[in-house]
């Protein structure tokens, strides 16, 4: 499986952003990590210079990864799309305010929806401990894109954590079977990690997931949006907004 070696974090220093920060240490722990680079939109360089020392000092204090700061002109949005498909890097962090309604949008939210790269969502105030366990949330169709599980994968190996796979049967009548195919897919993807999938019952889909991810003490909780799906149909994103907004831990959008 491919490393994780360059990771690009956009930051408008909120505290979201430094709160993003523990994230990325996290990550970088121990890890392939070679480089970091912390990009920002703005029009005002001089004074997002003076921001930018404050923001590097605090990651220094936390993180020994090399780094490099870019500041550009231009919406987020677009600017973070527009870097991101240069392919340099391996995995987008960022943080998020987030918010308890569905209408609501962000400029994270709305980049996990538009972009095809895997991002790692850091919710405001997150805690600074390890990863030990990551639970990766999936229904039973086809994985449309089985490479997208790389960073997955990577991470779990680097840090050595459990890998929950997460079906939640929402079905009150009849109960989910075990999809054989789909094992088998699991099983190749997954064989070097320590996993297992489970298919806890509940009649909300996000009340079951948030509901796992305390009872196990989940770490990372890692999504398939399915908003770029060319083998299967295309989602219009509903959940993945909601757990982005929503989640209490980091969420590793997989697309």
């Amino acid at each position: 499986m491919p490393e994780i070696k360059n990771i690009l974090v956009p930051t408008d220093f909120s505290k979201a952003a430094y709160d993003a920060l523990e994230v990325v240490s996290r990550i970088t722990a121990d890890s392939t990590v070679k480089k970091v680079t912390f990009l920002h939109a703005s029009n005002k360089e001089k004074k997002q210079e003076v921001e930018f020392q404050k923001f590097t000092r605090q990651f220094e204090v936390i993180s020994s990864t090399p780094y490099r700061i870019k500041i550009v002109r231009g919406a987020l949005d677009d600017t973070l799309l527009n870097e991101q498909k240069s392919g340099e890097y391996d995995l987008v962090i960022m943080g998020t305010k987030g918010s308890q309604k569905e209408e609501d949008d962000t400029n994270t939210s709305s980049f996990v929806l538009r972009s095809d790269a895997p991002t790692l969502v850091a919710p405001e105030g997150v805690s600074s401990s390890g990863i030990n366990n990551i639970a990766l949330a999936i229904d039973l169709e086809t994985i449309d894109d089985t490479t997208a599980l790389a960073p997955l994968h990577s991470i779990a190996m680097e840090h050595r954590a459990k890998v929950h796979v997460l079906t939640i049967d929402n079905n009150e009548d009849k109960a989910v079977s075990e999809d054989h195919s789909m094992e088998r897919v699991l099983d190749y993807y997954l064989e070097t990690l320590d996993f297992h999938h489970s298919f806890p019952k509940n009649s909300d889909i996000e009340m079951g997931i948030a509901e796992y991810i305390k009872k196990h003490q989940i770490d990372i909780l890692a999504i398939l949006p399915r908003t770029h799906a060319k083998k299967t149909q295309p989602s219009e994103g509903r959940l993945t907004k909601l757990l982005t907004l929503r989640s209490k831990v980091p969420v590793l959008a997989l697309d």
